[in-house]
């Protein structure tokens, strides 16, 4: 990295000081000039440096960002980070409770909950972006999660999972994983390192994923073992 950054350097400068003779002024003699390529170089060579390392910064942060970095604010809206679920898989999901896949997503989530055990949880989202089918405020929205479906996963504020105003936990699943959401349920399947390993429509079910739950939960769970295909 180092050597590449320095090569990289010296080639911009070599090529920039080539060029000095079009930016300096008109020099009585050749100490004036000599003195003003030293002058420049010593700027270009700063300005080089301080642009090299913002680019190093910028592409180091973007390595340590996943899907667990991110502080969002829960359904009674107090402000979490979501570290809390590092080390779990997770299934990510704007929900809306007016939605044709209301009934089928909410109970699929809770059975997935119940399912699968302390290394799995779920996360959902309300959104009102598409149909405007979450119409309710938070706290209508946690008692209708919970006294009609008996919703057992943890929920947030209602949030917008697009342009504009997105969550920046939900521009992070979109880019990540090549999917934006067009629609209520879509789910993004999160390992225990907060890296994205797929996106689901609303049109796939929770059960239809059970496969791949399955799959990410036991290799969470036995990392060292192979993969028994008789558990689904």
């Amino acid at each position: 990295m180092v050597q590449t950054q320095n090569t990289w350097r010296t080639l911009t400068l070599i090529v920039l000081m080539d060029h000095l003779s079009f930016v300096i002024p008109n020099a009585t003699d050749d100490v004036d000039i000599e003195e003003e390529i030293h002058d420049k170089y010593v700027i270009l060579e700063n300005d080089i440096d301080n642009q090299i390392q913002n680019i190093v910064e910028e592409k180091d942060q973007k390595n340590l960002v996943d899907c667990y970095s991110f502080t969002v604010d829960d359904i009674s809206g107090e402000t979490i980070s979501l570290e809390k679920y590092r080390g779990m898989i997770s299934l990510i999901v704007n929900v809306a409770s007016e939605c044709g896949y209301t009934d089928n997503h909410y109970k699929g989530l809770v059975k997935a909950k119940q399912a699968f055990g302390s290394k799995f949880t779920v996360l959902a989202f309300p959104c009102n972006q598409f149909g405007a089918q979450e119409p309710k405020g938070n706290n209508g929205i946690l008692q209708f999660a919970q006294g009609v479906y008996g919703a057992n996963f943890p929920m947030f504020a209602k949030i917008n999972v697009l342009e504009p105003d997105v969550s920046p936990v939900w521009q992070f699943l979109a880019e990540t994983s090549g999917h934006a959401p067009n629609w209520n349920f879509w789910k993004y399947l999160v390992d225990g390192d907060g890296h994205v390993l797929n996106a689901y429509g609303p049109w796939v079910s929770v059960e239809d994923m059970w496969q791949d739950i399955t799959f990410a939960v036991h290799k969470l769970n036995n990392a060292d073992k192979p993969y028994d295909h008789s558990e689904l």
